[in-house]
């Protein structure tokens, strides 16, 4: 437990060291959208947003595969047949 305290610990410390040696403003243009942004916050939203999208493909991923198989699977065998 006291171990886990210390990680975390150092972890939010380099966090924290990381947000402010990040703090230039850049700027983001898209199509025409430009948007004002500190850099440590836009690599942050960057971490998030791949985050979520290497959750949620995985999860469709499963759903899509577990249809696969019940397609293919035949009847189930009886109790005392061979397979």
């Amino acid at each position: 437990m006291r171990a886990k305290l210390i990680i975390i610990t150092i972890m939010a410390l380099l966090l924290v060291i990381f947000a402010v040696q990040n703090t230039e403003v850049t700027v983001i243009k898209l199509w025409f959208w430009q948007l004002n942004m500190p850099r440590a916050i836009l690599i942050f939203v960057s971490f998030a947003m791949g985050l979520i999208i290497g959750l949620l493909i995985p999860t469709f991923s499963r759903k899509d595969k577990g249809k696969e198989v019940k397609k293919e699977s035949g009847p189930d065998p009886e109790p005392g047949e061979a397979m």
